[in-house]
């Protein structure tokens, strides 16, 4: 029988006869010189049983290196999920800001007629939103994202942890 890491062969052997004894180990008679005395009949139990804890600890082993790849995968998968949504949010925050500050440029170059064919402006004219307001909403985005991201940060030392630890556990 083979474990993960075990390997277990149990080879016996009865004591020799003694000097002057026929070995009459096939005949079942009463009273005949048996080949296995009892201590050998309880050594080879003993070995038996060690070995066969051996092979079940080394399976619990393997079984638990599984639930804890697997544990680490599905960790690390929703640690991914939860944080692309905050990235993209952090992004579309730094997209907002650089249109803001187009469009105050280009306010700017209007009002001094720098700007031929420029009607009015990009954004906030239809909501009655100013652009100081979409500027502290941008902000706050990207503040609040990248707090989230750092409150998710242990979880992501956390898998690097368990893949450490399993790579450890291949070695031994």
């Amino acid at each position: 029988y083979f474990g993960s890491r075990t390997a277990g062969v149990l080879l016996v052997w009865p004591t020799p006869p003694p000097a002057g004894v026929e070995d009459i180990s096939s005949n079942e008679e009463k009273g005949c010189w048996d080949p296995w005395t009892k201590e050998d009949k309880e050594q080879v139990s003993r070995a038996a049983q060690s070995l066969a804890l051996a092979l079940s600890m080394d399976s619990d082993r393997a079984q638990e290196r599984a639930r804890t790849e697997q544990f680490r995968v599905t960790l690390a998968d929703s640690l991914h999920q939860v944080k692309n949504p905050l990235q993209a949010m952090r992004t579309y925050a730094k997209l907002l800001q650089r249109k803001i500050d187009t469009e105050e440029q280009l306010t700017d170059d209007k009002s001094t007629g720098t700007m031929p064919g420029y009607n009015g402006p990009l954004m906030g004219r239809t909501t009655g939103t100013s652009a100081p307001q979409l500027l502290n909403l941008a902000e706050n985005m990207m503040v609040q994202s990248d707090r989230v991201i750092d409150l998710l940060l242990p979880m992501d030392s956390l898998v690097d942890v368990i893949e450490e630890e399993g790579k450890r556990q291949d070695e031994l």
